[in-house]
């Protein structure tokens, strides 16, 4: 008798101290990438809880634990460079205060590795983070995205977007790959002090994801009060839509753009305020 009870204290601390139990006490869906669907004829497959630009995201074995991670190549499609990109909305209950993980990143031209986060209550943005970092050879390298708060709210979803970029944030190159593994939240944000100070510096931030379909987030900060144009326009100058055209306080907002209506192709968006416009390039893939 007490050889099972040995045994089946044994199972107990080994489930415990697993890898797929810390995995489930982890918000972040599949945070090591070792699910992915099964695919089908003409279907790639995808790391299960994400969602992918498909034709350049695939497994890859070259994990850093387990057996697989996530490998991103931007790739030149139809004329059109793109890199491979890929995100998640997933339910969270927590002030998170930094999203972790690790990377591996071969840059073709000064291409850089991009982490995104945006956090939301009732839909509502009310924290962001974002960082780029630069190649890292043939190793795996931590990273970390210091997420600020805008209000003291607690979140009820996140919104985690990867990719590469050129260092303008459309100047990308083909060739660039990327590998990503290991997901996780760091630290708790408890006290309402850290809520972030009025922005110092009127700003359009690159929306994410991007290349996108069919909708993405454009991120802003103005420094005054003044009333707030964002829109979109066609190569050609046509304005196509505009998301946002009302009066806005000081501070840092984030607006989600659906293009279903608008075509495959790049496009311009740009952020008035006042006497002080912005605008940076997207791109909507079908």
């Amino acid at each position: 008798m007490n050889r099972f009870l040995t045994l089946a204290l044994l199972i107990v601390v080994l489930y415990i101290a697993s890898p797929l139990r810390l995995d489930a006490q982890n918000p972040i869906p599949n945070p090591s990438f070792e699910t992915w669907t099964t695919g089908g004829p003409g279907v790639p497959i995808m790391p299960v809880g994400w969602t992918t630009s498909f034709f350049n995201i695939s497994k890859s074995t070259a994990a850093r634990t387990g057996s697989a991670a996530v490998q991103g190549v931007t790739q030149d499609v139809f004329g059109t460079i793109i890199p491979g990109h890929i995100s998640s909305f997933f339910g969270i209950n927590q002030r998170h205060a930094m999203l972790q993980g690790y990377y591996r990143l071969t840059a073709v031209g000064s291409d850089e590795f991009i982490v995104a986060i945006f956090m939301y209550k009732h839909n509502t943005p009310i924290a962001a983070g974002e960082s780029t970092f630069v190649g890292t050879g043939s190793g795996y390298v931590q990273f970390s995205v210091n997420i600020e708060y805008f209000y003291g709210d607690v979140p009820d979803t996140a919104f985690v977007t990867i990719t590469s970029n050129g260092p303008s944030g459309s100047d990308f190159h083909a060739g660039t790959t990327y590998l990503v593994d290991d997901l996780s939240f760091s630290g708790i944000v408890n006290s309402v002090q850290n809520v972030s100070a009025a922005p110092v510096a009127f700003s359009l931030e690159q929306n994410y994801p991007n290349p996108f379909n069919p909708s993405t987030t454009m991120r802003f900060s103005i420094t005054t009060e003044s009333l707030v144009q964002l829109s979109v326009f066609n190569l050609i100058g046509q304005e196509v839509a505009r998301p946002l055209d009302e009066r806005k306080a000081a501070g840092v907002y984030a607006v989600q753009f659906d293009a279903s209506a608008l075509p495959t192709g790049t496009y311009v968006y740009r952020l008035r305020a006042g006497d002080q416009t912005m605008a940076r390039t997207m791109t909507l893939v079908r």
